[in-house]
């Protein structure tokens, strides 16, 4: 707090109109202290929220079916790169690849089970370009791995739809209400926060 006082000139001595910061009486302390810690609560209440929202953004694409494909699209390139170092190496044949994805274990689950029938069909039609396609013979691990994901992305739309079907008969849906009822839920408790902060 400022207030207008009368000092004397250090030289003249004649009484001057000066501004002087007057000490902050211990009510003032306590108000200047209680803003500030709501200034840090507020802070990092923000940076939390902004944290949780963006997984919760994160969390809701890869369930929804852009995103469980953009997963799958993953898998297949990524394999298709070891597949090709793999044939380059002779050290595996489509054979082999595909005696391991149906191949069950003790429990009776294949590997081949992870994936709806149609993308277990695309992991098939990419093994059999890798070992068979002439074409790709001679491309090496990277060029292979661009060329079956451009292939992918041009049947993004029909396995997108077929991954829409697939989610409306599974538990997946489910899942998506769920996250989609805790964000909205958080945004709520989000506004009483700010409203009881506001009014405090």
């Amino acid at each position: 707090m400022m207030k207008l006082v009368d000092v004397p000139d250090s030289k003249s001595g004649v009484l001057r109109d000066v501004w002087v910061r007057l000490p902050l009486s211990a009510q003032e302390m306590k108000a200047n202290k209680k803003s500030y810690k709501i200034n840090v609560i507020i802070a990092l209440f923000i940076f939390t929220s902004l944290i949780a929202i963006s997984m919760f953004v994160k969390v809701r694409h890869s369930n929804s079916p852009e995103g469980v494909f953009e997963n799958y699209k993953w898998w297949i390139t990524e394999s298709v790169e070891k597949w090709t170092k793999d044939r380059d190496n002779q050290y595996y044949n489509k054979e082999k690849v595909i005696d391991w994805y149906e191949t069950k274990d003790s429990n009776g689950v294949a590997p081949k089970d992870n994936f709806p029938d149609f993308i277990y069909t695309e992991i098939k039609s990419a093994l059999t370009l890798i070992f068979d396609s002439q074409d790709l013979s001679s491309k090496d691990p990277d060029q292979t791995k661009e060329i079956i994901s451009n292939k992918l992305n041009l049947k993004k739309n029909h396995i997108v739809k077929l991954l829409e079907n697939n989610q409306e008969k599974s538990f997946v849906n489910f899942t998506s209400f769920l996250i989609d009822g805790t964000f909205y839920l958080f945004l709520a408790l989000t506004l009483l926060f700010f409203i009881k902060v506001r009014f405090r």
